[in-house]
């Protein structure tokens, strides 16, 4: 907007614009204090708490609103000044200064323009790419006669009654606040392009207010005083925000303009702070060994041992009312009331307890399955019998991953796995017993209930019941058939030592989830796990511990009661000493947990939660609070640096634990692999983003062996391509990692690419993950592109590099939606298609997700067989589900109508209720109206209601 060209002063006209900025983000400040107090509330203790975070958000803003008035006041008087000496007259003056406003606004309405169509749906529109030229040009000619009208309009205001002008503030005042009402609560979360413009456009509507408003006379040096307060009160309070981590991510989470001013400074501050090699965390000493009780007396040997696991079963239904027989059963032995499974799923959790090592971080590590000694192993060398009755769904998650372990049945020699409901499983154990009669025995019996779908029992809810109720149902019967077990245990095999243990828990929406396998939050990875011994003289004092442990120190426990030897290649601990000798605490330690990138540590009753994709953590107190409400990283941010800290050296020490050197090395080369750069490597396997700029250098480094350099290459393509564009391809959360697409990078990766095509033979391997890397940072050619293309179809390709090769085509402009990829040279979406059966074989939803929501993007109806062919896939089915939605095509509707009347997870359900939403029709109205009549869940009662009033997808 121009100066005015009226009676007032230069002086008080243009002071007006950042002296108004100061009320503007005052009243901005107030606005986001009050929106987002329902949401931040249970974050606080105490109210001087809220005020201190109402507090930083109107300086914030006054900052933020102070500057922008500033700078256009300064843009005004230059404009202004530099008209004067362009042309004579005063209306003239008046069109250079529209035409120079136009020409700083034309780019940033350029962006506009092109977002609106940068949707998939938007851009199927026809000439959508001529329409958003037609609306940019429209806007200019929009702007530049707003601009010339506005001095006759204010000049009219000023001549008319004060009761107009009082008017006019007042409705352009309504005007900020639809704008601010409709950015916090319209499309939340998505479109940011729609939610920049909005904010956009109340900066634009209070500068207005500032140059339509009654003047207001200031000499200049008091003006130059007040803003430069007004600008320090910004910058005081955005750094302060910016180190108050809790308080920070509540303002992301919570604000509009706050959030985009922060992560605009966390750019800048990330983009400085990159150029610069990064090191890996200094590692803190590890919890002090404390020496065992002193044990003489005897211990449990030769007793026998069975070993029961419940599937699904979580620690607080533990109880008298849910679990009564097991709840009398905990108290004549040892209850471990801080139990933890060290993954949320069963396959890894079972191989935890049975080896007593993180198995799932050994092998993300590189170790083999198979050289991981078993307890069953050990103990058939001390003439125990052992056997195992199991479901095969004890394999169904990481099958190839464990295909060694599986092979062998972890070692046990009589084995039955089949499904079996509980009656019958115990049934088997009984006719081993009878048929078999061991000397002594070791055998793990596995009841897959309360695992979902849960079923119902006689006397138990019914099928009408909701999902938590059957659930409820399934853990009482199972709590029967194992008091079935025990009483014929006591009969057949009296003074057996019982151990019984869950493989994880089950949420039912504490935070926003379902089932398991998905977070690491304490419905899911809190566990019962007791020790009873049943002689009729006990050797092993009843007592319950609150100090946290883990199923990894299961094995050598148990082998520590028997008079075993724990193997020295165990690394849980082994707790026998404690429990013999009836010690009235264990020892306070750090135990670690984990799923895919998210990794937890827990000591004492602090717990730290981190994911290692964005790096960000949380931190809980659970003495005080239980249910994980109140992230305490920023008040009690010593102890939440010390477990991060920790979390640290166990990413770094389980790889040193095994005795796995850093990769081989030439005696020249053993300078350069430092501990920092096998640290960093060990990080990255876990899937750490934020050590790319301590490996990138490794690639062209020519003292490391050329299997170090590839597995280096492998890890940084993986890291990336699994960082994809959001939605609109607007927003690249790579591109804060500014050594990525540095020009040094670029040259190293097109050098490294040309010295690996021209080996002989070619080095395939390295040169398609450097090609993969090379299109995910978009300096891809067109041998480059071939080489990835050729690479997806190519069926005998490891699935990791084919899901990679797949991702990093989402970058490639003529793979972004409507952009006519059939009639392109490169056929993304075919590609996608043959990439995604491969990428569906390693079972892993979030790495999956991004390939099915850039096939569904297309809107390409030969992606439909393709998708329904993929539903079999248990983990992946709601991201299944939800792109045949996005996928549009009708002849989806009977198989969702199908998974919404039948399929037994909620989330497949809700996610079905949806899909037909988006298909519209009759047919799928009719079905989500009649699915409505039965369904008993609320999630799934939701997503119809709302799937029934949702316009169709076109």
């Amino acid at each position: 907007m121009s100066a005015p060209d009226n009676p007032h002063s230069t002086a008080h006209s243009t002071g007006t614009n950042w002296l108004s900025g100061v009320a503007g983000g005052l009243l901005l400040g107030l606005a986001e204090s009050m929106t987002t107090a329902p949401a931040v509330a249970a974050q606080f203790s105490w109210a001087r708490q809220r005020w201190w975070f109402v507090l930083l958000l109107l300086c914030i803003n006054i900052g933020t609103l102070s500057l922008i008035g500033a700078l256009h006041t300064v843009l005004s008087i230059g404009f202004r000044r530099l008209s004067a000496r362009l042309a004579r007259s005063s209306s003239r003056q008046r069109q250079w200064q529209s035409s120079l406003w136009c020409a700083i606004l034309a780019a940033p309405l350029a962006w506009l323009c092109a977002q609106i169509f940068s949707g998939p749906k938007a851009q199927l529109v026809p000439g959508h790419q001529a329409i958003a030229v037609l609306l940019w040009a429209l806007s200019l000619l929009t702007l530049q006669r707003v601009q010339l009208l506005l001095p006759e309009t204010k000049r009219w205001l000023y001549s008319g009654p004060r009761r107009l002008q009082l008017g006019m503030v007042l409705l352009l005042f309504g005007l900020s606040m639809v704008l601010f009402v409709a950015d916090r609560r319209v499309l939340p979360r998505l479109y940011p392009w729609f939610h920049q413009s909005l904010q956009g456009l109340l900066i634009a509507d209070l500068l207005l207010i500032a140059y339509l408003g009654p003047p207001m006379r200031l000499r200049r040096l008091p003006q130059l005083l007040l803003l430069a307060l007004a600008l320090c009160i910004g910058g005081w309070g955005l750094l302060r925000l910016q180190r108050a981590q809790v308080l920070r991510s509540l303002a992301q989470e919570h604000t509009g303009i706050t959030a985009q001013v922060l992560r605009g400074y966390a750019s800048i501050k990330s983009g400085a702070a990159r150029t610069q090699p990064q090191t890996v965390p200094a590692m803190t000493p590890e919890d002090p060994q404390e020496t065992p009780p002193a044990w003489t007396g005897a211990r449990l040997g030769e007793r026998d041992v069975f070993l029961i696991t419940v599937d699904a079963l979580r620690f607080d239904r533990l109880n008298p009312q849910t679990m009564p027989f097991v709840s009398s059963l905990a108290q004549r032995g040892v209850l471990f009331t801080r139990a933890y499974t060290q993954v949320p799923h069963t396959s890894f959790a079972v191989a935890t307890l049975l080896t007593g090592k993180p198995v799932y971080a050994l092998l993300t590590m590189g170790q083999d399955a198979a050289s991981h000694e078993t307890l069953p192993t050990i103990l058939r060398r001390f003439r125990y019998k052992t056997a195992a009755f199991y479901p095969p769904s004890v394999f169904f998650v990481e099958h190839e991953r464990l295909k060694k372990l599986e092979e062998t049945a972890y070692g046990f020699e009589y084995v039955k796995v089949e499904y079996l409901p509980a009656a019958r499983r115990t049934a088997q154990v009984e006719a081993f017993l009878q048929e078999e009669k061991p000397e002594r025995v070791f055998a793990w019996i596995h009841y897959l209930e309360p695992h979902e779908p849960y079923e119902t029992h006689p006397g138990g809810p019914g099928k009408e019941r909701s999902d938590r109720e059957r659930y409820d149902g399934e853990v009482r019967f199972v709590d029967d058939e194992i008091r079935q077990l025990v009483e014929l245990l006591r009969k057949t095999r009296p003074g057996a030592l019982l151990v019984l243990a869950a493989d994880h828990g089950e949420e039912f929406g504490e935070h926003g989830g379902r089932y398991h396998g998905t977070s690491l939050y304490e419905e899911q990875v809190h566990v019962p796990l007791l020790i009873v011994d049943t002689a009729e003289a006990p050797q092993l004092p009843a007592r319950a511990y609150a100090q946290p442990v883990g199923l990894l120190d299961v094995a050598p426990t148990l082998l520590g009661l028997l008079d075993i030897e724990p193997s020295v290649r165990m690394r849980g601990l082994d707790l026998s000493a404690w429990l013999l000798s009836g010690a009235p605490s264990l020892p306070k330690r750090a135990i670690f947990s984990e799923i895919g990138r998210k990794k937890m540590i827990v000591r004492g009753e602090h717990k730290l939660l981190c994911d290692l994709t964005t790096d960000s953590c949380q931190a809980y107190n659970l003495a005080i609070d239980p249910q994980e409400r109140r992230n305490v990283l920023e008040t009690e941010a010593a102890t939440a640096n010390d477990l991060r800290r920790r979390l640290d050296r166990f990413l770094a020490e389980a790889r040193q634990f095994e005795q796995q050197p850093a990769p081989s090395t030439s005696d020249a080369a053993q300078p350069t692999w430092t501990a920092t750069h096998a640290a960093a490597l060990s990080r990255a396997r876990m899937g750490d983003r934020t050590v790319l700029p301590s490996l990138l250098p490794l690639i062209e480094d020519p003292t490391l062996a050329a299997e170090q350099q590839h597995e280096v290459l492998a890890l940084i393509a993986q890291l990336t391509t699994a960082a994809v564009p959001d939605l609109s391809g607007a927003t690249d959360p790579l591109k804060s990692e500014s050594a990525l697409f540095s020009a040094s990078t670029q040259a190293s990766l097109r050098r490294h690419f040309a010295r690996l095509n021209a080996q002989q033979p070619a080095q395939q391997e390295a040169l398609r993950w450097t090609a993969i890397l090379r299109t995910r940072l978009q300096d891809a050619d067109s041998t480059v592109l071939s080489l990835v293309s050729e690479l997806i179809q190519d069926n005998q390709a490891p699935a990791p590099q084919r899901l990679a090769a797949a991702l990093a085509l989402t970058v490639i402009p003529s793979c972004q939606p409507g952009a006519g990829t059939k009639n392109a040279s490169l056929d993304c979406s075919a590609l996608w298609q043959q990439a995604l059966p491969s990428a569906m074989t390693l079972d892993d939803p979030e790495r999956v997700r991004p390939l099915l929501q850039a096939l569904s993007r297309t809107r390409d109806k030969r992606a439909l067989l393709v998708l329904l062919t993929q539903l079999s896939a248990v983990r992946s089915r709601p991201d299944v589900v939800a792109a045949l939605g996005q996928l549009g095509a009708p002849d989806a509707a009977v198989t969702l109508i199908e998974l919404l009347n039948t399929d037994p997870y909620v989330p497949v359900r809700a996610a079905a209720a949806k899909a037909l939403g988006q298909l519209g029709g009759a047919q799928a109205q009719a079905a989500l109206t009649s699915a409505l009549a039965h369904e008993r869940e609320a999630q799934v009662i939701i997503a119809i209601k709302a799937a029934r009033s949702a316009k169709p997808a076109r």
